[in-house]
């Protein structure tokens, strides 16, 4: 694994440049860095020594060429991967977010984010356009604003975690989407008696 200092946009850039070429990228991730603005890319590669050796090389000169900073290379545990002690911190937090958006819009997401809901620890997949954020606080307004706001991204959210108070108070899987109704449908067919965790389906089904 490769990891490089630089802006949120510029990271976004790299990542699909990463992804989508023969570099061979199994992860393109982005976490936030010490630094006003600076986001760290991580980009990562598993296989035989001399092939993963190759691939640094040509990731670093990528890096690089982009104008970030402090490149640091890195070995992980495949079984443990290389975000456990991120996704501990995240887990940590009373709220955890996770969104879904296309990559190409996960750094506008991940601004939005930070800026309604505070700079908890975040991590950008932009393999699967996935965010997942830690928060302290989330106020009754923010969370509906948000998920209409990633929604215009063409994203949804989802509240992973939260107060029960909190998530008594709102909708956990953000603002209704047009597909719920089927499978609402779906449910009443194959559950007319509401038997089955009731409640936990988007729209309180």
């Amino acid at each position: 694994m490769i990891a490089a200092a630089g802006g949120a946009e510029a990271c976004s850039d790299l990542a699909a440049q990463a992804l989508g070429s023969s570099l061979g990228a199994v992860f393109a991730t982005a976490e936030p860095d010490d630094g006003a603005g600076r986001w760290r890319l991580r980009i990562g590669f598993e296989g035989f020594a001399g092939t993963v050796a190759a691939q640094l090389a040509r990731a670093g000169a990528l890096l690089a060429a982009a104008g970030f900073e402090d490149a640091v290379m890195a070995d992980y545990d495949v079984l443990d991967g290389p975000f456990g002690d991120l996704y501990d911190r995240i887990a940590r937090h009373p709220f955890v977010v996770r969104a879904g958006v296309p990559a190409d819009r996960a750094a506008e997401a991940a601004g939005l984010l930070r800026r309604r809901a505070g700079e908890g620890p975040m991590l950008i997949d932009y393999g699967f356009g996935r965010i997942l954020f830690g928060a302290g606080e989330l106020g009754d307004a923010v969370w509906p604003e948000v998920g209409e706001r990633v929604r215009a991204l063409d994203g949804h959210l989802q509240m992973e975690k939260a107060p029960d108070a909190f998530k008594g108070r709102h909708e956990v899987f953000g603002p209704a989407r047009p597909e719920w109704r089927l499978m609402h449908r779906v449910k009443e067919a194959l559950d007319p008696r509401g038997v089955f965790s009731p409640g936990t389906m988007p729209g309180r089904r």
